[in-house]
């Protein structure tokens, strides 16, 4: 295995699990006045069949605003992601614990 495809480290890259799926509602926490954010699709990911794009910590979305203001529609990064649960839309369908930075 050549060393140029991971920036020239060596050893193994550890993976961080994506608990944030296309069509998740999570918690706005910043002061634009948005309350709860819908993941519409995630930036870099270019899928497979059947599979939904999904997002970590990192990672960039584009969103839309549920709860809040309706003016306030932009992109965001997630930039910590700490006891994200998603339930299924028809039993609630939001996340708890997230942070989103707009």
């Amino acid at each position: 295995m050549s060393k140029r495809g991971r920036g020239g480290s060596s050893g193994a890259k550890f993976r961080i699990s994506l608990g944030l799926p296309v069509g998740a509602v999570i918690n706005c926490a910043d002061n634009t006045g948005a309350k709860n954010l819908y993941i519409i699709s995630v930036k870099g990911i270019k899928g497979r069949l059947n599979r939904l794009p999904a997002a970590g910590v990192g990672d960039m979305v584009m969103a839309t605003v549920k709860k809040g203001k309706p003016e306030l529609r932009k992109k965001g990064e997630l930039t910590y992601n700490l006891n994200c649960w998603t339930r299924n839309p028809p039993a609630g369908g939001h996340s708890k614990g997230c942070n989103l930075q707009v």
